[in-house]
């Protein structure tokens, strides 16, 4: 048995141990165990009997209240809530700082993949401006008046075998076709060369033949060493007074489907087929034919010079550029012209005047008429379009007839025909112009004539773009070679003494964003102030779906545009019943052969010829004039 002294001395030390244990793990515990154990003497020794303290622990438990012990549970209870709590909190946050880092370290090599990108993107914008410069200068400098005259080669054959392609790079010129040295060798003929061999060619170089190419336009057009300013650019296209930019930059044709509106029509003439507005860009057909007269500067050396060889290269070079903005032009088509409709351009910056007129409707056939110092121009086409399901073709009827006045009552008459014109990837991004077939230039007063053929791109090769011919006299020996890009240059001669005589100009920096537009183009629909009180009603200028296509108003122009055309269905529509007198007659341009009655098929560009009346009708005011209401 154990006395009571014991008891009570044990007592005592058991609630001191207690308040200790618990005091350890949470210190806010020390108050609440103080009130029984603070009267308690601590112990010299604990006893090693375990029953002892079993006792000692069940008397102190005896001497606490159930409130005490509730109490005291609680309290516990809410600590180890607040230390969950705060440990939830510092997991997140280390979380999150993991999550941060993690993120930093995958971004940064996109941090300098953007600026390599950068990098790489202003060094070729520094490039590109100095290619135009070197473009400007070199344009500027090109001049054949002191090309000799070549005597007839020993071999006159023009194969049409390709046994290399010589190219290089340069500031303007990417690769070029030589022509080949058709009379240095006599042995290869058409029989002789293989399909493998003009496979294999087509795709290879030498590094052998890029220098030679390199040297034959580096000895025609020295480089100075000093630039073309910026300034000096701008203030050569602010002489003409004239507009920069259109109004607004191009719509997007992204929601036009192009294979619903073509997929019925495959290999059909689309010349009758209403389009989208969206796929139009806003000039008409009429002022397409005012920009081959771009270049017109070539015609007026022609006739300043002395040799019908000289001129007769100024012509071929003149006939080529009006091909010099196409591959820029492929994701739009011009407005189709209203029967009657006119285009009027005076340009005494170019030296020339210029009128054309849609002369018929079925067949579609448009008539132009210019003159300039010592020279006029006259042209009368028919395009036949068709649709070849990934392509679309067109197919230009009619000559070119060039008269030039040399003094003294001699002149020379130049004829031609244009070529194919084939759009590709039309259900694509990204289109591309090719052309393709032999262009025959003749003169009968000199007795020279000219055959250009342009090389259609093969899918073999990436070369696009290429042109060569010759030049030959009346016996059909060959006086001249000449190669080049339609697109970029056109040379003549054999490299490497070939020399350029004519490249086209730079386009402007955000061409893109209009249409692909010239600067020239960009001028043709604008409404200059000057011009407008004597424009005739008749004049495309005034046509206003084109007006609100350029201006950016697209629901307004698909509109105007479906009205326009229903009303010129509607006058057709008023011939053929009577309610309107007669058939339709041009009032500029006047119909040959009247007697003979043709169908829409046998219908010829030639039938129509100017009757030089335009510019003295209009002086007088156009008095007496009935036009027929267009729009």
């Amino acid at each position: 048995t154990v006395s009571s002294q014991e008891i009570d001395l044990d007592s005592g030390v058991s609630g001191s141990l207690v308040s200790s244990n618990l005091s350890g793990s949470n210190p806010s515990l020390n108050t609440i165990s103080g009130h029984y154990s603070s009267a308690a003497t601590r112990p010299v020794s604990l006893p090693a009997d375990a029953s002892l303290v079993k006792a000692q622990v069940k008397a102190s438990m005896e001497g606490c209240s159930k409130e005490d012990i509730l109490q005291l549970a609680n309290d516990i209870q809410s600590d180890l809530g607040s230390m969950k709590d705060r440990y939830r909190k510092q997991r997140d946050h280390i979380r999150q700082l993991l999550e941060t880092e993690s993120k930093s370290n995958s971004l940064q090599p996109q941090f300098t993949l953007i600026s390599s990108l950068r990098q790489s993107l202003n060094l070729a914008l520094q490039q590109n401006n100095t290619l135009r410069s070197k473009l400007a200068r070199i344009h500027a400098e090109s001049d054949i008046g002191e090309l000799p005259i070549l005597a007839a080669p020993q071999e006159a054959t023009l194969t049409r075998g390709i046994n290399g392609s010589l190219s290089y790079s340069s500031s303007c010129v990417s690769e070029f076709f030589d022509a080949r040295e058709y009379a240095d060798s006599g042995e290869d003929t058409d029989d002789d060369i293989s399909d493998y061999d003009i496979s294999d060619t087509a795709e290879s170089g030498t590094e052998e033949d890029d220098n030679v190419y390199l040297e034959a336009d580096s000895s025609s057009s020295p480089v100075a060493e000093t630039k073309v300013s910026e300034s000096t650019m701008e203030l050569e296209a602010l002489s003409t007074g004239r507009r920069r930019v259109l109004p607004v930059p191009k719509t997007d044709t992204e929601g036009v489907n192009l294979w619903n509106l073509l997929r019925k029509n495959i290999g059909k003439d689309l010349s009758k087929i209403s389009m989208p507005v969206t796929l139009n860009e806003p000039l008409s057909t009429l002022q397409r034919l005012c920009e081959e007269l771009e270049y017109a500067e070539l015609l007026e050396k022609a006739v300043k010079s002395e040799t019908p060889l000289e001129r007769i290269q100024w012509v071929v070079a003149f006939s080529v550029s009006c091909y010099g903005s196409y591959n820029a032009r492929a994701s739009h088509k011009p407005f189709n012209p209203l029967l009657g409709e006119t285009f009027e351009c005076v340009r005494e910056d170019k030296g020339f005047k210029f009128i054309s007129e849609q002369v018929s409707h079925h067949p579609p056939i448009s008539a132009a008429h210019a003159t300039g110092t010592g020279w006029e121009w006259f042209q009368c086409l028919r395009i036949r379009s068709k649709f070849w399901g990934k392509s679309m073709e067109f197919q230009p009827e009619g000559k070119v007839q060039l008269t030039l006045d040399l003094g003294d009552g001699r002149k020379e008459t130049y004829i031609w025909n244009k070529v194919t014109s084939c759009i590709h990837n039309l259900l694509g991004a990204e289109r591309w112009v090719d052309l393709y077939g032999e262009s025959v230039l003749e003169c009968k007063e000199s007795g020279l004539g000219a055959r250009i053929q342009f090389v259609k791109a093969s899918y073999w090769s990436t070369k696009r773009y290429e042109l060569f011919g010759t030049i030959t006299d009346d016996e059909g020996s060959v006086l001249q070679n000449l190669f080049g890009k339609w697109s970029e240059a056109l040379y003549v001669g054999k490299a490497p003494s070939a020399k350029c005589i004519w490249r086209p100009g730079a386009l402007p920096e955000d061409f893109h964003l209009y249409y692909g537009f010239s600067r020239f183009a960009i001028e043709l629909n604008e409404l200059m102030p000057s011009e407008a009180s004597s424009l005739p009603p008749t004049d495309v200028r005034w046509r206003p779906d084109q007006r609100a296509l350029e201006d950016g108003k697209i629901a307004e122009a698909e509109s105007i545009k479906l009205g326009v055309e229903q009303a010129q269905r509607d006058r057709r529509r008023q011939r053929e019943l009577g309610q309107i007198p007669g058939p339709y007659k041009p009032l500029w341009f006047g119909e040959t052969n009247l007697e003979e009655d043709l169908s829409e098929e046998e219908t010829k560009p030639e039938r129509w010829t100017f009757n030089n009346t335009y510019w003295k009708t209009k002086s007088e005011g156009f008095q007496g004039i009935e036009f027929e209401p267009l729009w």
